[in-house]
């Protein structure tokens, strides 16, 4: 939809080539150990955070990206492989703000232009609500295997 309003930009490229990546890892997954599966996929999460960043600035959705980096990296990594990742994507983002804060960044937006669009509003909902629906359902997912490990140890303690 950005295409639409903006014309094509490198970072639609970026998000082209991300998918395409998704894709294909999902397609050979049983030919891929369960890390580099992990890996994988924050490394691409992580080229679309800063994708966004540096061509629309904080107009971008990045901030959404960057929390299912961490979600992502602390649900499917070991605590000390999750947490420096986050600690350097957070670094990362304290860069691309400096530089934007100092004049070092420009971003090609016109937003009166961009925030009038139909096409914007409806890409917000879309990935909001995308985004909300992911993470019920990992919570759901999660709080179910919660129970059940609760049940299963009231069982043993049982007998």
């Amino acid at each position: 939809m950005r295409v639409v309003e903006l014309g094509w930009l490198p970072v639609m490229s970026a998000h082209v080539m991300s998918m395409a990546t998704l894709w294909l890892i999902w397609l050979v997954r049983k030919q891929l150990s369960y890390y580099f599966r992990a890996v994988s996929l924050l490394s691409i999460i992580w080229l679309g955070i800063y994708a966004g960043l540096l061509q629309f600035g904080p107009t971008a959705f990045s901030g959404l990206h960057s929390i299912f980096f961490s979600i992502i990296a602390i649900l499917f990594l070991p605590r000390s492989v999750a947490w420096p990742l986050i600690v350097f994507n957070t670094l990362c983002l304290v860069l691309v703000g400096s530089l934007s804060g100092l004049g070092w960044l420009g971003f090609e937006l016109d937003y009166q232009a961009y925030s009038r669009s139909p096409l914007t509003w409806v890409r917000t909902i879309w990935t909001f609500t995308a985004y909300a629906v992911i993470l019920a359902l990992i919570t759901a997912r999660m709080i179910d295997g919660v129970k059940k490990s609760e049940q299963f140890c009231a069982r043993i303690s049982w007998t």
